[in-house]
């Protein structure tokens, strides 16, 4: 048995179900990935120095996972600062060229495969267009940090390039993430919180097979699994339609898209029965907010779609599942609705998913 030390610690239930499904069927690396446009003057070394800073105030971006003897999880270990701005000046003749240069650009820093036991799991590199023109790119593995987590980064490390210029007082210490997965832990495990988890342990979740889609092929074993995107622009009418039906209905942009996500998987599957999971950030309470690390949990949303009952209805009761889980977010862990055999050999994951 691996005692914890100062400097080690389990990980989150959030890294625990995400280290297992990457570890199954599933071995591609996942990642919060980020493009940020930088236009006007930039100071390269300030820049360094400022991600620098937010690297030491962060304890999860100078974090490795490890793996020791007799555990089946890692367990996250802080080390020193490991990390280096990378610098590319691509000098493009024109904007095709542009294009393909950053492209190649993209593909190589996307696919590079981190150590976890050794490598810095933050990844920039700073890509030059022109004079006042520059591209930042920042990765982390998604055990690392979820999407609002890479946003926050972006946030601080600006803040900081700022607070460098101008002189201006050190910010406050902020949550580390080795103290928000212990407290995680116990939510899940206190007999103070027994009440969060009735609620899961009361709700009715039906069983996750998806269904077959139309023209659906099945995959080989061999192949990997690969990301995909589909960008669809709506017209100035639609969002017009959009937004009165919001305001009619007392609701919001992400409850409408689910809803329409729901009625098409029930359309495309013929499977009125659904069950979706629906991305949560983790940062309900205030000071969570500006937390960086891997908060956001999928929850099970359960629907019965039925052809008698309008959108409109089915959308203001979408509303109120979406509030309810909202509410009780904290306590949910997967393992309550399907627990993993002692092999690990099967980890379920939802057939379909959402997030905004």
């Amino acid at each position: 048995m691996v005692q914890q030390t100062s400097n080690n610690f389990r990980v989150s239930p959030q890294q625990q179900r995400l280290w297992q499904l990457q570890k199954g069927q599933w071995q591609s690396t996942y990642q919060a990935l980020c493009v940020v446009e930088i236009v006007g003057d930039i100071d390269i070394a300030l820049l360094e120095l400022s991600i620098k800073n937010v690297v030491e105030r962060h304890e999860i971006l100078r974090t490795t996972l490890r793996c020791f003897p007799g555990i089946d999880l890692p367990l996250q270990v802080i080390e020193s600062s490991r990390f280096q701005l990378q610098y590319a000046d691509l000098k493009p003749n024109n904007a095709q060229d542009w294009d393909e240069k950053f492209n190649t650009e993209v593909q190589a820093f996307t696919s590079k495969k981190l150590d976890f036991e050794q490598d810095s799991p933050l990844q920039t590199r700073l890509l030059r267009k022109s004079f006042r023109e520059h591209i930042f790119l920042v990765s982390l593995p998604a055990l690392y940090a979820d999407r609002v987590a890479v946003e926050k980064f972006v946030q601080e490390v600006g803040a900081e390039y700022r607070r460098q210029l101008q002189d201006g007082d050190q910010p406050e210490d902020p949550w580390q993430y080795a103290d928000l997965s212990e407290w995680l832990h116990e939510l899940l495990e206190s007999e103070d919180t027994e009440s969060g988890r009735e609620y899961w342990h009361k709700l009715a979740v039906p069983s996750l097979n998806p269904g077959r889609l139309a023209f659906e092929q099945g995959s080989l074993p061999s192949e990997q699994f690969t990301t995909h995107a589909v960008t669809l622009t709506l017209r100035a009418d639609t969002i017009e339609q959009i937004d009165s039906l919001l305001d009619k209905y007392k609701t919001t942009y992400s409850v409408f898209l689910l809803t329409c996500w729901e009625v098409l998987l029930w359309r495309l599957t013929g499977q009125s029965d659904l069950v979706i999971g629906v991305a949560y950030d983790g940062r309900k309470y205030e000071e969570l907010q500006d937390a960086i690390g891997l908060l956001t949990k999928y929850l099970p949303l359960s629907s019965t779609l039925d052809e008698n009952v309008q959108f409109s209805e089915h959308l203001v009761a979408v509303n109120q599942v979406v509030g309810d889980l909202y509410k009780w977010q904290e306590y949910f862990n997967w393992e309550q609705f399907f627990p993993i055999e002692a092999d690990r050999s099967t980890l379920l994951n939802y057939p379909y998913s959402f997030d905004f």
